[in-house]
């Protein structure tokens, strides 16, 4: 999937993409539900995968007991440009990192969770665009009123693998209190930017106590 964000990036269109894990040639309404469920991950370079050893994928729900459990995942990250980090995180948190030489364009990392309350899992890499001149790059500088100057970092990021301990879901305060903020400053632009005809179908899907 991909969009131009109109009146939010000033990127080409496809430039950022999601990748969503739908099966084999899903309808429309399948795939979209598949994205909506996390199956996804998303990037405007590099590709990122993340998986267990059982075989969970992001989007997936992994149940352990009271006492809670080890659980092994696998990140894999393929760029055509050079990979600057591939990462494990947990609850926020930077659990592993790949060791990589200056020129690598694929890594794998396995790493081990001792998971003892509810925790979400995700893969994140970064990579470094040499694809572009300066003088290419520069041309992004001035267009879309971005407040931000170009860079050659490209990144992806899946969707977690969430970890039930028991009864206990993933909800770590950190993570709520980031979201709300991206929602606030959603609705914000949503509430400058948006056209009339779908402001009140997004701020009916926003939260609300979101002010």
């Amino acid at each position: 999937g991909a969009e131009s964000a109109i009146g939010a990036k000033s990127t080409p269109l496809g430039y950022n993409r999601a990748y969503v894990r739908a099966g084999r040639d899903p309808t429309l309404p399948a795939f979209l539900q598949a994205w909506r469920e996390g199956r996804n991950f998303v990037t405007n370079g590099p590709m990122v995968f993340l998986s267990t050893e059982s075989g969970r994928q992001p989007g997936d729900t992994i149940d352990l007991p009271p006492s809670g459990g080890k659980v092994v995942f696998r990140v894999r990250a393929v760029s055509d440009q050079p990979l600057r980090s591939v990462e494990l995180v947990a609850n926020g948190l930077v659990r592993a990192r790949a060791d990589l030489s200056t020129s690598q364009r694929e890594a794998e990392l396995a790493f081990s969770i001792d998971v003892k309350e509810g925790t979400w899992v995700a893969a994140r890499c970064t990579a470094e665009d040499r694809l572009l001149s300066d003088q290419e790059l520069g041309m992004y500088s001035e267009q879309g009123g971005l407040p931000a100057s170009p860079t050659r970092l490209r990144f992806a990021h899946t969707s977690p693998i969430y970890i039930t301990v028991g009864t206990k879901k993933p909800r770590v305060a950190a993570s709520v209190d980031e979201a709300e903020k991206m929602l606030e400053a959603f609705k914000r632009f949503a509430q400058k930017r948006a056209d009339g005809q779908y402001l009140a179908e997004i701020l009916d899907v926003l939260p609300e106590h979101i002010p």
